[in-house]
């Protein structure tokens, strides 16, 4: 049912700032700017957002996948990868070790060095956390098989292909992910991810389950599996989640007869600022508390 990710979104108290700092060191650049129509407020249950300025970033590759900032005021207590939903925003990069000289200089902080994964090792990778208090990854694929999505960055620093979702139930995740939005999932791995076993105070040989679900051909979801005892991500009355609020996805052509069956927080409706240019857009609240905006023509 899911085609594509196309945006995903943050919420900043410096709008022009957070967007100047992702233009200096990554190279994205404003693609749209405008604010938030009270009635896509409404469907996110959130009409205090309405009025709100918000800025569309896209890569130099000028791929329509987009990074959105919307200024509003920021939680400063949220740690990233700590509780429940988006964690992390996983970017194409063509050259993670050039990249990471550059960052360290930067308001960029890294929190993973480049290397190579340890489930593929031709696949490299590194980890800062941003402006915002979100967490990114950034990704050199070989683009040539040897990884499960076969694209390479198009420009220094490219779009996101992977987003990273955390609940304490994979069952869970599971069904909806694949049973509800229909989405292919690969068998479920222990994997042992360093970096969120420190920011859980866990031991850092520790393993959890985690599962991949496919978006298209170019996108995918990771599924991280927490404890039982970990925190759901604060959702205040009048704004969105910290860190990564919310993932925006296209529903492949066809979709409608099921899209209508969703559990949706209030009826989609067509909403005509960028990125939806009219289409429906609707919001699904997922088993670890994630917002997942789903935009269809349909």
């Amino acid at each position: 049912m899911l085609q594509a990710i196309v945006s995903v979104t943050l919420t900043t108290d410096h709008l022009q700032d957070t967007a100047a700092i992702y233009g200096r060191w990554l190279g994205f650049k404003p693609a749209a700017t405008g604010r938030i129509p009270p009635q896509l407020a409404a469907l996110w249950n959130r009409p205090a957002m309405g009025g709100k300025p918000f800025q569309l970033l896209q890569p130099a590759s000028n791929c329509g996948v987009y990074l959105r900032l919307i200024e509003s005021v920021a939680d400063s207590s949220y740690v990233a990868l700590r509780d429940l939903g988006w964690n992390a925003n996983e970017m194409l990069a063509r050259d993670p070790e050039q990249l990471a000289r550059s960052l360290r200089t930067s308001a960029f902080t890294i929190v993973g060095e480049p290397r190579p994964l340890t489930m593929n090792p031709a696949v490299v990778a590194m980890q800062a956390r941003g402006p915002c208090g979100e967490i990114n990854y950034f990704t050199r694929l070989p683009g040539d098989g040897r990884s499960l999505l076969d694209c390479t960055a198009e420009s220094f620093v490219d779009r996101t292909f992977i987003v990273v979702c955390a609940a304490t139930s994979m069952a869970r995740m599971s069904e909806f992910y694949g049973a509800t939005l229909g989405l292919a999932t690969t068998d479920i791995i222990d994997a042992r991810i360093e970096l969120i076993n420190r920011a859980l105070d866990r031991p850092i040989d520790e393993t959890r389950p985690m599962r991949l679900a496919r978006v298209g051909r170019d996108f995918l979801i990771e599924l991280d599996e927490y404890p039982s005892d970990t925190a759901a991500r604060r959702w205040p009355a009048d704004n969105l989640p910290a860190g990564i609020g919310m993932v925006s996805f296209r529903a492949a052509p066809g979709s409608g007869s099921r899209l209508s069956r969703l559990p949706w927080l209030r009826s989609p409706q067509p909403i005509a600022e960028p990125p939806y240019g009219g289409c429906h857009a609707g919001v699904l609240v997922g088993p670890g508390g994630e917002l997942v905006e789903v935009i269809s023509a349909d």
